[in-house]
This record gives C-alpha cells, sequence and structure tokens, in this order.
C-alpha cells in the first residue's frame, strides 16, 4: 500500500452497454437500495448491558447477512423482472470473496456478479467496517458490487435488527481506493453521519451542529467507550458518551470537556458525572423508547400540536403516532385537557 500523492487518480471502471450483466448489475443496485423497506428479522434482543452493545455485531453480523442474502432472492423482480436468470440465485460464501455470488446450479460455472457484503452494526468497536476487498483490484470484475448495510436495533438497547441505506460502490474502483489510502482520517465524521440518520428515524430533528461543536469530546467519548486495558486498570465506559447525547436529545446541561476524560483525572471541586449533573428536564430518566422521547419532546414544546403535525416532523405514520401517544398516555407521562378538539396535551413528567 502506498500513500496517495494526487496522481493518477482512480475511476470507476465502464461498463459495456452492450452486456447483459450490465442490466443486471443495474438491477441488483436497484435491490440493494431497497432493503431497508423490505428487512425484517425474526430476532429480537433483550438483556444486553450497554458495555456488551459494542461488540454485538460479531454475535449478530453473520446472520444479518445471511438474511440479507434471503431478502435479495426474494426481490427477484427488481433485480431479475424478465426472467432471464430464472436459474440463478445469490449464495453465502462467508469464507470466500466475494462472500455472496450469483450462481446457478453446476458448481464448475463462474459467478455472473459478486457482492463483498458487510453488515456493519452502528455501535460497533469497528472504527470502519472491514471490508474484504483489499488485496489487489484483478480479484474481482467490473460488474462485481461492495456493499456495506448499516444496521442497528429498534430501540437501540434492545429490539429488533432494522437496516439502514446502504453503502454500494464499484469493488473494483474501491478496491484501487483502499490502494493508494487516500484518508487517514475521518471515522468520527463517518460515525456521526450514521448517528445522525439513525436518530432522524425515530423523529429527532438533529443536526450536525451538536457533532461538530464538541468534534474531539465526541472522538475520546467513542475511544472511552471502547478502550480497557486491565494492566493500567482502565475499564471502558459510556457515561460520556451518555452526557453527550443526553445534552443533543434530552435537554440535559452536562459541561463537556475532554480533560474530564482523562484516565488520571480527578477534580475534587467540580466533579463530573452523568449523576452529579442536574439536567435540564427529567426525561432521561423515563422509560420509553427514543420514538417515544421524540414526540414527548415535540408535544413539551409545543402543547396545541395535532397528530398529523406529529407524523410530517417524525415521518412516522398516523398509526404509529397514535400507538405512542396511547403508550405515553397509558404511562401517565401525558393527558390531554379540554377535549379533542379544542384541547391540548399536559407533559406530566
Amino acid at each position: 500500500m502506498t500513500d496517495y500523492d494526487g496522481k493518477d487518480r482512480p475511476e470507476h471502471y465502464e461498463l459495456p452497454d452492450g452486456d447483459e450483466r450490465t442490466e443486471l448489475r443495474n438491477g441488483i443496485v436497484r435491490a440493494l437500495y431497497a432493503l431497508p423497506m423490505h428487512f425484517t428479522s425474526p430476532i429480537n434482543v433483550e438483556g444486553i448491558e450497554v458495555n456488551d452493545l459494542f461488540s454485538i455485531n460479531t454475535l449478530l453480523g453473520g446472520t444479518i447477512e445471511a438474511q440479507t442474502v434471503m431478502l435479495l432472492n426474494s426481490l427477484r423482480s427488481i433485480w431479475d423482472p424478465q426472467g432471464k436468470w430464472a436459474d440463478k440465485e445469490f449464495r453465502r460464501y462467508p469464507e470466500s470473496f466475494p462472500d455472496v455470488r450469483l450462481v446457478g446450479s453446476n458448481k464448475d460455472d463462474s459467478p455472473l456478479i459478486g457482492i463483498e457484503l458487510k453488515g456493519w452494526y452502528l455501535l460497533s468497536k469497528e472504527s470502519e467496517p472491514s471490508l474484504r476487498y483489499k488485496a489487489s483490484a484483478d480479484a474481482v470484475t467490473e460488474w462485481d458490487l461492495i456493499c456495506c448495510v448499516p444496521w442497528g436495533l429498534s430501540n437501540v438497547l434492545c429490539g429488533k435488527p432494522v437496516v439502514y441505506e446502504p453503502y454500494v460502490e464499484q469493488a473494483k474502483f474501491a478496491s484501487d481506493i483502499w490502494q493508494i489510502h487516500p484518508f487517514g482520517e475521518g471515522n468520527t465524521r463517518a460515525t456521526a453521519v450514521f448517528m445522525i440518520k439513525y436518530m432522524k428515524t425515530f423523529g429527532f430533528r438533529v443536526k450536525n451542529d451538536a457533532f461538530e461543536k464538541n468534534s474531539w469530546y465526541f472522538r475520546n467519548a467513542l475511544v472511552r467507550a471502547n478502550y480497557t486495558n486491565l494492566q493500567k486498570g482502565v475499564h471502558s465506559t459510556t457515561k460520556f458518551l451518555e452526557m453527550f447525547f443526553g445534552n443533543l436529545l434530552l435537554g440535559t446541561d452536562y459541561e463537556l470537556k475532554n480533560r474530564y476524560m482523562h484516565i488520571d483525572y480527578v477534580d475534587v471541586d467540580k466533579p463530573q458525572s452523568a449523576k452529579q449533573q442536574i439536567p435540564k428536564c427529567q426525561f432521561g430518566t423515563l422509560d420509553c423508547t427514543l420514538e417515544e422521547l421524540a414526540v414527548l419532546d415535540l408535544i413539551k414544546k409545543n402543547p396545541t400540536i395535532k397528530q398529523q403535525e406529529l407524523a410530517d416532523i417524525t415521518g412516522k405514520s398516523i398509526r404509529s403516532v397514535k400507538r405512542i401517544m396511547k403508550s405515553l398516555q397509558d404511562k401517565s407521562y401525558i393527558r390531554r385537557e379540554r377535549g379533542k378538539r379544542y384541547g391540548k396535551w399536559e407533559v406530566l413528567v
């Protein structure tokens, strides 16, 4: 691997217009981008310790990838609408490269198209997905793809796996990019982008401002959440990330200082911890999903808000908003005053 000197910038490889694999490949790309709309999983995760969440990709990553392959085969109408490839199907070869191949029943036939598939848990300890396209561009064809599928749990700390818009790229081009290794940084920014996208799916109106203002703190908080050195008595802790997201989502007012994260830091006069700080509101102690917290926050800001407005802002369906509102009422977190038409909501917490 060599450092990039700005010369001979890699370019995408052209695909022959007359080759039937080009049309097939374009259909497969469309199917990959459709994955979030169709993905379902029978898995339900409960009772995982917070510190263990960062390692959950090791346990479930392969399962998510296997379910993705099954879903690709079920989306045949997208990538093979004319039925030209009725005798072909996607199969997963976990120990091979690329690990997903469109093949027929004859084992001697070469795969039509290969996909190097990687499921990437959004809270994984990985700083970046470990896609295996690093050896040489000669190992893949112009039609082969790499696909990174970000996923998380429906209620962040528990629930069913949910996948998000994947990153899809020409594998041969991506290999050329990696060989020159132009990017020495950017992993923290990539994580921030995924987290913003993730939180928006729950209805939070999150911008990049907080990440930009506290970029160094956020980076160091990620390190402290993943770093353990038993010989030096250092244990991973998520409390600094909790303080960051408390300010971002729940209206708390923790002081975010990098020096507080130093393993040798002691401040007798002004100790910093999530327990010792007094938040502006009590939302952080509630038994709520992120969806419910987002709706609760919107109601607090606008007690007369209508359900249709909540649906428009959060991107949820009316049915989902009604379910969330009922849950908040059942928990005695909100109540309606003066009827449905002319009334307003009162936040009780």
